[in-house]
């Protein structure tokens, strides 16, 4: 008579950050550090191998002494935000993955808003067909009415565009309804 092994524990969770090959993963049982092994490690899927935002199956390892999260299997994303790749670079740097919503922040004042940088980051949003929301912070320096004026364009694109000055707590409030409530 054999005894049983005990079944290997198996978390579920989403990847919060990642660097140098160590993943923080927000699980059920609070976030935990994973790495790549084995298969997934030398997979040649497309793009990179784990993003942020994407939801893992994590298994414990042994690694010398130490028992280790290793992250065993991506699950299937529902949308991915990408860069395109300079030049010719063969595919694009993945971002993120399975974004609901896109929150795109600029200020109306010091730094004086970029708007080819926000176009570009349209452009990624709308191309990964992730709904954007424009947020102008610091109307306080500018003043509403000039912040207005200068994303006029966007709000006459159709674009949801939020006013704020996050210091003084305008707009805040809104700003939090209108992304949680679904706002596109």
């Amino acid at each position: 008579f054999r005894p049983r092994a005990a079944p290997i524990p198996i978390l579920t969770g989403t990847v919060l950050r990642g660097q140098g090959g160590v993943y923080e993963v927000e699980t059920a049982d609070g976030v935990l550090e994973a790495v790549l092994r084995g298969k997934l490690k030398r997979d040649e899927r497309s793009g990179e191998k784990v993003v942020v935002g994407d939801r893992v199956e994590m298994a414990p390892e042994k690694s010398g002494e130490e028992t280790v999260w290793a992250i065993q299997k991506v699950h299937e994303r529902s949308s991915i935000l990408a860069r395109r790749a300079p030049g010719k670079a063969p595919r694009p740097k993945l971002i993120a993955a399975n974004i609901d919503q896109l929150l795109i922040v600029f200020a109306a004042a010091k730094p004086t808003p970029h708007l080819r940088m926000l176009d570009r980051f349209l452009v990624i949003a709308e191309d990964a067909e992730i709904p954007p929301v424009i947020v102008v912070n610091k109307i306080d320096l500018s003043g509403e009415d000039e912040a207005r004026r200068t994303f006029a364009p966007y709000l006459a694109a159709g674009y949801a565009v939020l006013f704020t000055a996050a210091k003084q707590g305008v707009g805040v409030g809104e700003t939090a309804e209108g992304v949680c409530g679904g706002m596109a």
